[in-house]
């Protein structure tokens, strides 16, 4: 990736925290706001950061209760097809049902991605469609939740499935998405890459990988305090492998 490249992906992840409230990549302390006021922030930026990945509108819904990871993946199922949204962009919410996120388990995303998530919750589920292309989020907590609350996306594994009609919506996803200097992977689906992208409070792990119509996109997002995670590409790479 050029210079010039890197710069323009970093201006989007930073133009998204900025509308969201959120630190700039600039590397510094976060300013001195209660715990629940960061929250809202980071909550806020899983909406900004879901607008630019073409999600805007399909994060709602109530959060992970607060516990195990034994619970029902938490959905809209009981909505009917005439009780889906629309956003402003166009984008149509559809309800989201458990099969949606069933794959990987919680069980799964600790056994391959170790310590770092001993403590991940049951996903939250959303999904969404325009012009043909669909999109299925998966939000694994990596801490618990308290009950009305958004899952925070500096402590979270987000998983995006987009399924595009053709090939012309599979290029207009511009991939890979959001990720600072990518690095093409080798052997994983037709085309893969992983990036790091270190921002003033968060360090997020990203892998994104396209197969024939289907792009599937990993962000591992941990506190900027937090340990370097091990072997970050393989781990997320072999828990792609099993979707």
């Amino acid at each position: 990736m050029t210079s010039s490249t890197s710069r323009q992906t970093a201006a989007r992840i930073q133009s998204a925290r900025t509308s969201a409230g959120q630190p700039s990549l600039k590397v510094g302390a976060v300013g001195r706001q209660g715990r629940f006021a960061e929250a809202r922030r980071r909550s806020a930026f899983l909406w900004a950061v879901a607008a630019v990945l073409g999600l805007a509108g399909c994060m709602g819904g109530p959060a992970a209760p607060v516990g195990g990871s034994t619970s029902t993946v938490p959905s809209s199922s009981a909505a009917s097809p005439s009780e889906s949204s629309v956003t402003r962009d166009g984008r149509t919410i559809l309800p989201a049902v458990p099969e949606d996120c069933s794959t990987p388990t919680a069980d799964d995303v600790r056994s391959r991605l170790g310590s770092v998530a001993a403590s991940v919750q049951t996903p939250q589920a959303s999904a969404s469609t325009k012009d043909g292309v669909s999109t299925v989020t998966c939000v694994y907590s990596l801490i618990p939740v308290p009950v009305g609350q958004m899952p925070d996306p500096g402590n979270a594994l987000v998983l995006t499935t987009t399924k595009a009609p053709d090939s012309a919506g599979i290029a207009a996803l511009g991939l890979p998405r959001l990720m600072m200097s990518p690095e093409p992977v080798e052997g994983a689906g037709e085309r893969a890459w992983f990036g790091v992208n270190r921002l003033s409070a968060t360090t997020e792990y990203v892998f994104e990988s396209v197969q024939g119509l289907t792009a599937i996109r990993a962000s591992l997002g941990v506190p900027s305090s937090t340990p370097e995670v091990g072997d970050a590409k393989q781990r997320l790479q072999a828990l792609l492998s099993g979707l």
